[in-house]
């Protein structure tokens, strides 16, 4: 579900030693002894950072970085972006909220990569990399511009909640009482949504997203369903079966997402491994029991909303929460389908 750029950009292999050239003496002329005043020790599946105390010059490799720290009043040096892709509503919204104009944060293109001659001339006291999922390959490279702070094990990169990622920035950034108070609100507002949708307390969801290779069990065992979850509803039994590395489902065993709601989703739209239309018409597909009943829904994928269910941020938890009650309310009693 992820759409995390892959290719790297050939021309920013001789890039990549003009910058750590260029990190080396940024590090000396920081000095070394950031750490002798303690400063914040975070531990990572990658390696152990010594994160100075208040970091002012903070560098993120991820939108969800960047709208953590903005959340918590720190407006990043240079932040990553993907391409021209515009900020979504929730994201400039929420940094609004913040006290922030998103579009003030500098950026560097990510679309190949993190761009370490840019990161590195903005001169960062700490780089937030726990919404990133190229540490396999950068974190060791951005180690020598910055301290990174990312997640403990490397599958919480997919499963660790939205509260707890930004209770782990917070730790870094010296502001975890600000955290809490984010967090405390939060689920204040969603706790109202809840409560004016009492008809979906109690009931079990499925979530299917159609990729260009596969159809999987997006609300698997081990994945983050908090924006649903927040509203009462509860996984469907089938998602024992599945893991968010095990979440491929064949066309023959469409039953398992038989669920009182499923939601279905096409972030790729027609470039899925099977278009709208044809699931739609597949008598697998119509013969669940949840499809026979109109108590399924097409998910919003152009808003950002699919994509954010499976993957939900401090910025747009909320958000989400809403939408989805909306959804899920409209075809709680077998109204939906389309």
């Amino acid at each position: 579900m992820r759409l995390s750029p892959t290719r790297k950009r050939i021309s920013r292999i001789s890039a990549l030693a003009a910058a750590l050239a260029l990190a080396a003496g940024l590090v000396a002329g920081c000095g070394s002894d950031d750490t002798t005043d303690g400063g914040v020790e975070i531990v990572s599946a990658w390696g152990t950072a010594q994160v100075p105390v208040d970091p002012q010059r903070v560098a993120v490799v991820s939108t969800g970085d960047r709208d953590m720290a903005l959340q918590l009043g720190v407006k990043p040096v240079i932040a990553y972006r993907y391409g021209d892709n515009p900020n979504t509503e929730y994201q400039i919204a929420s940094a609004k909220k913040a006290g922030f104009d998103l579009a003030s944060v500098p950026t560097f293109d990510g679309t190949d990569g993190a761009d370490y001659t840019a990161i590195a001339a903005a001169e960062p006291d700490a780089i937030l990399a726990t919404n990133s999922w190229s540490n396999d390959d950068e974190f060791d490279k951005l180690s020598k511009i910055a301290p990174v702070v990312a997640v403990e094990k490397k599958e919480q990169q997919d499963t660790m909640p939205w509260a707890d990622r930004l209770r782990l920035v917070a730790k870094a950034l010296g502001r975890s009482d600000k955290a809490e108070e984010f967090i405390k609100n939060a689920d204040t507002e969603a706790a109202k949504v809840r409560a004016a949708h009492p008809q979906l307390e109690g009931k079990t969801f499925a979530y299917m997203i159609i990729h260009p290779e596969q159809i999987t069990y997006g609300s698997s065992s081990d994945s983050d369903m908090g924006p649903i979850e927040a509203l009462g509803m509860v996984k469907a039994p089938a998602a024992a079966k599945f893991t968010m590395s095990q979440d491929k489902v064949s066309i023959e065993n469409l039953s398992v997402f038989d669920a009182d709601i499923l939601f279905v989703a096409y972030p790729f739209g027609d470039e899925g491994v099977i278009t709208q239309k044809d699931l739609e018409s597949n008598p697998l597909f119509q013969s669940i029991p949840a499809v026979k009943a109109g108590r399924y829904t097409v998910l919003d994928s152009d808003s950002g909303l699919a994509s954010e269910i499976a993957y939900s941020g401090s910025a747009s938890f909320n958000w989400v929460v809403e939408r989805v009650a909306s959804a899920a309310s409209g075809v709680v009693n077998g109204k939906g389908g389309q």
